[in-house]
């Protein structure tokens, strides 16, 4: 019986490690080095979220203003935001292009101003089904709609943009 029990663990171990995409995992957290390069660009952040939970049960949607000061940078400024889907974003009232890669957006440098920026990003992003993000659930007994969230480090960004790094926090 023991014996049965290492192989079924063996098994799923390898089946987790064949059908996981190491790329997309690694590129999911922020690296000590960008971490110290977004430091270097942005201070004094404050978000103003707003977000619409009456989509139905499958996602919702959003808008994050995040006022900040820029820092002359020759780097492009990255906005973390994992698996969700970024409408729009205005800078300083402008409507400005934007690299998306499913886990951060970058906005060319030569688009911010040195001094005080204001960002408002449109996104939608659809529930979590792992707890991480913004989890739903609908109690069957008493069919109301619960919402629930837990940030650990590096997590704020599976439920909308940020600066996501505990130096930058607002």
């Amino acid at each position: 019986m023991l014996q049965s029990s290492r192989a079924l663990s063996l098994i799923m171990s390898l089946c987790l490690l064949a059908f996981s995409s190491p790329k997309l995992l690694a590129q999911a957290k922020l690296s000590q080095t960008e971490a110290i390069l977004r430091a270097t660009q942005v201070s004094e952040v404050r978000y103003g979220l707003t977000m619409d939970l009456t989509r139905g049960d499958k996602e919702f949607q959003g808008e994050v203003v995040i006022d900040f000061n820029w820092k002359a940078s020759s780097e492009p400024l990255r906005i973390d935001f994992n698996r969700g889907e970024i409408k729009t974003i205005l800078l300083n009232g402008q409507s400005v292009k934007f690299a998306y890669n499913m886990i951060a957006a970058t906005i060319k440098p030569e688009l911010l101003k040195v001094g005080a920026n204001k960002m408002t990003i449109a996104f939608k992003h659809l529930y979590s089904k792992d707890g991480n993000g913004l989890y739903r659930f609908v109690d069957p007994e008493d069919k109301r709609v619960y919402l629930y969230s837990n940030f650990e480090p590096y997590d704020a960004n599976q439920m909308f943009p940020s600066f996501d790094q505990p130096d930058l926090k607002a």
